[in-house]
């Protein structure tokens, strides 16, 4: 813009546009072209600097947005392999229901084994009951034979009995 403004200025002074017209003016003007052609060969580099630098920010972008896109890729093949929902949740309610059945058919499997045992324990119960009573009334029969014979003993002792002996 500064370039434009003083060429503008140089254009519009006839005394300056003619360089031999006047020593003084044809220095400020060969001073003032230098100092502009110097500050544009600046900000040409600057911005050839600036270029290469957006380059490289560019390309620095673009291979990231390369590896996101690798990522969402990925992401996308993995969500593929996934069970969805609705499967997932059928099949879960399919697991809980056979759970519940073989719950309740082993319940009732051992509701009756339980059973089963009450009932042997009771026979154990009464068949030791019963030997036991056998065993006891043995032992009273036993008892009441060997008091009978002792009892037939005494009483044949006394009717037999020798008569005493003289001294």
């Amino acid at each position: 813009m500064l370039r434009a403004v003083i060429v503008a200025s140089l254009i519009a002074v006839p005394a300056l546009a003619e360089p031999s017209s006047c020593p003084v003016v044809s220095a400020d003007r060969e001073y003032l072209l230098s100092l502009m052609n110097e500050r544009d060969r600046l900000y040409e580099a600057k911005f050839a600097s600036n270029n290469a630098a957006l380059a490289l920010a560019k390309a620095a972008t673009d291979e990231h947005f390369v590896t996101v896109q690798t990522y969402l890729t990925q992401l996308v093949n993995q969500t593929a392999l996934y069970v969805p929902r609705t499967e997932n949740d059928s099949k879960w309610a399919d697991i809980q229901r056979t759970v519940t059945a073989n719950d309740n058919r082993h319940s009732a499997e051992t509701k009756s084994l339980e059973d089963k045992i009450a009932a042997i324990d009771l026979r154990i119960t009464q068949y030791a009951g019963r030997g036991e009573g056998v065993s006891s009334s043995w032992a009273i029969a036993v008892a009441i034979v060997g008091l009978l014979i002792s009892a037939i003993v005494a009483v044949a002792a006394l009717i037999h009995r020798a008569p005493p002996r003289a001294r």
